[in-house]
């Protein structure tokens, strides 16, 4: 009984990794540059302010060869440092907005309290 439960998983684990495989060879990656591009152009559509965008960062991007769409992940940045679970996942079909999905923290400089972002006490060596 061990023996078949521990086949069934090797099995199943098995198929994982060979469905990671495929997923990833299907995609393509592209340059983060051209991907912030595509979210400049596309910015009205997606409520973004110039700031917002200037406060971002492309954490990903990639063409799903199995769909067509051009994925954007975006993620929010204050100071230039990534904002902990502020992500736009961005779907665009020819340059345009196909799918937008998540949102970020609204008038975060307003929210954040403090003004350097750099720790003030040195550590002791």
């Amino acid at each position: 009984m061990f023996y078949l439960q521990s086949s069934n998983m090797k099995r199943f684990l098995l198929s994982v990794v060979s469905l990671f495989f495929v997923l990833t060879i299907q995609a393509q990656d592209i340059d983060k540059a051209k991907a912030m591009e595509l979210v400049i152009k596309n910015k009205n559509s997606l409520g973004l302010t110039d700031n917002d965008i200037v406060n971002s960062i492309v954490s990903n991007a990639y063409i799903s060869q199995s769909s067509g769409l051009t994925m954007v992940y975006l993620q929010q940045s204050y100071k230039g440092l990534p904002v902990f679970n502020q992500l736009l996942s961005l779907a665009f079909k020819d340059e345009k907005l196909f799918s937008n999905f998540g949102k970020w923290i609204t008038d975060i400089n307003k929210k954040v309290n403090t003004l350097n972002i750099f720790p003030s006490v040195t550590p002791d060596v």
